[in-house]
């Protein structure tokens, strides 16, 4: 299990609390979110965020393939 790369750009969370906000679609390092093999038990969810260059690289970052299907 690895954090997963997002979409997003970070941004620090601004106001109240919003259902998945959408962060800036640029700036310079973008959001993982969930946790990892190596987390500790408290950061096992998906509202743990943490950002970095988006060329990054570790064991415990990566990403999850989705493919939308027709119904």
């Amino acid at each position: 299990n690895v954090f997963e790369w997002c979409l997003d750009y970070f941004e620090a969370y601004k106001g109240k609390d919003r259902v998945n906000p959408r962060g800036p679609t640029n700036g310079t390092k973008r959001i993982y979110r969930g946790g990892s093999w190596k987390s500790r038990a408290a950061n096992l969810r998906t509202t743990a965020r943490n950002h970095n260059l988006p060329d990054y690289s570790s064991n415990d970052v990566g990403f999850r393939v989705l493919c939308e299907c027709e119904s």
